[in-house]
């Protein structure tokens, strides 16, 4: 290859003026010059390759010089790919850690919830059986004919009394056990100590005063709550046999049978829906829903599947719906023509209030009194009572003057103040929630069975067949019929 600086781009003419300038610097002679330009041209004419070699290598000069011209170009794209390749792989690198990270937490979350269906399974195994809820509430019904006995037959019971939450109770045990050590101290020594004067001047019956004002007024709260649920209950087998009552002369006997099945089934999985809003109710879907079910064939198989998709042991939804249900039925009936709007307001009215009752109830077990307020009362207890056992620990005498009677008597008085103070604690705490499995709890199965039993004599009932005659209309008589009144929209016009 010839260098660049040798290189140049003749063509045949200019060839021979250059080669006649040279010749011409070179001697003065003009028939010279002549002769060389002439075998110049006579050399391109005789040999044509030579020129296009020339040719050649001029466009391969150029070639180079535009690729050397297209190198810098061409390394700043490689550059900005390179930096797009990077940068994509760092993209590509934060979007698998995200993924990574997102996988990780999805599967916490996965195990998380395994293990809360896990808990909840293993607290749903826990429930007790129906067997056992029977005889929870036989025990329950008996209890409550005890007020009417007489005193001393009341004294002697155990179950459903006081006395197994204070027997229980580690503070009653450690009030009593501070005055029997101070009683025992009082008894080995000859003088009374110094510091005896001194815890004479306390008055710690303002304490107590301050104390049993807290714990009565907690007292008198829980049980408005009780009696205010258990007029909910009641509230709730009321509308039910309002129901059935207008169903079974006012709609065809299959659409009230199924209205009144599912108002029934609404009913039982209300009680128990309570767990999932924080009661600890011994009703269960498999051990006390399931069970009615099958008695009194309140569902079918396939409305059961449609209510599979909500839990009935850990919500009120099951109940919701099948309220939805009742409100639609009787919305069916109106439109095959069964009844007119009058009627179905009033059925859905007292589907509504049932429904209201059943809400207040979750309502009550959903906000239960104030933690504040139970966590102040305890620790009044806590220290109120050892305080007290000490003041009449070292009231009671000391040396000479010490009487084995007065300390029982004295050990009386504190074993009585700590059953006024644990007793009414543990009765304020036992009203709070009366869906439980205590013996003092509302009698739920009652309630359920009962309204089941009413409901059924309500839909089979019979009259014996009457001879009534029409009311005969007299001329100008004003005579108004649901037949003649236009109450579909529920207007007056």
């Amino acid at each position: 290859m010839i260098p660049s600086h040798q290189v140049s781009f003749c063509t045949p003419t200019s060839r021979a003026l250059k080669s006649v300038n040279k010749t011409d610097t070179m001697t003065p002679n003009p028939t010279a010059d002549n002769i060389y330009a002439s075998k110049d041209v006579e050399s391109y004419s005789t040999n044509p390759t030579a020129d296009n070699t020339y040719v050649s290598k001029d466009v391969e000069f150029y070639s180079i010089k535009a690729a050397e011209l297209q190198v810098p170009k061409l390394q700043g794209e490689l550059e900005q790919l390179q930096a797009r390749m990077q940068e994509e792989a760092l993209l590509r690198e934060e979007a698998r850690r995200e993924r990574d990270f997102a996988e990780a937490e999805l599967r916490e979350e996965v195990a998380r919830l395994q293990e809360v269906a896990a808990k909840g399974e293993a607290e749903k195994e826990e429930r007790p059986s129906f067997k056992k809820l029977k005889a929870i509430e036989k025990e329950r019904r008996a209890l409550l004919l005890r007020a009417e006995l007489p005193f001393w037959r009341i004294l002697f019971f155990w179950s459903g009394t006081c006395l197994k939450e204070i027997s229980t109770d580690a503070l009653v045990w450690f009030t009593l056990l501070i005055y029997i050590g101070i009683r025992t101290i009082a008894h080995s020594l000859e003088f009374a100590p110094e510091h005896v004067a001194y815890l004479e001047t306390g008055n710690i019956a303002i304490l107590g005063g301050f104390l049993s004002f807290f714990l009565v007024l907690f007292v008198n709260q829980a049980n408005g709550r009780f009696l205010e649920m258990y007029n909910f209950s009641k509230e709730c087998t009321q509308r039910i046999q309002d129901v059935a009552g207008l169903a079974r002369f006012q709609l065809p006997e299959e659409i009230g049978l199924e209205l009144v099945r599912h108002f029934n089934a609404a009913h039982i999985a209300g009680y128990v829906g309570l767990n999932g809003v924080g009661s600890g109710t011994p009703y269960s879907k498999a051990h006390f829903f399931d069970v009615y079910n099958q008695k009194h064939q309140l569902l079918t198989h396939e409305e059961m599947k449609l209510l599979g998709r909500n839990d009935m042991d850990c919500s009120g939804l099951t109940m919701k719906e099948l309220v939805a249900w009742c409100i639609n039925d009787v919305a069916d009936a109106r439109k095959l023509g069964h009844i007119d709007g009058g009627k179905e307001n009033n059925f859905v009215d007292y589907v509504l209030s049932f429904r209201a009752s059943m809400d207040n109830l979750y309502n009550y077990v959903d906000q239960p009194p104030h933690f504040f307020y139970v966590h102040f009362l305890i620790l009044l207890s806590a220290l109120y009572l050892p305080l007290f056992a000490v003041d009449v620990g070292y009231n009671t005498g000391w040396g000479a003057e010490t009487y084995i009677g007065l300390d029982i008597l004295n050990g009386v008085i504190v074993f009585l103040q700590c059953i006024f103070v644990v007793g009414l604690r543990a009765l304020g705490n036992k009203m709070i929630d009366p869906y439980g499995d205590d013996l003092e709890d509302l009698s739920v199965i009652s309630y359920i069975e009962t309204t089941l039993k009413i409901c059924d004599t309500i839909m089979t009932s019979k009259q014996p067949t009457r001879t009534w005659a029409a009311k005969v209309r007299k001329e100008g008589e004003l005579y108004y019929s649901d037949d003649e009144c236009d109450d579909d929209d529920g207007d007056d016009d």
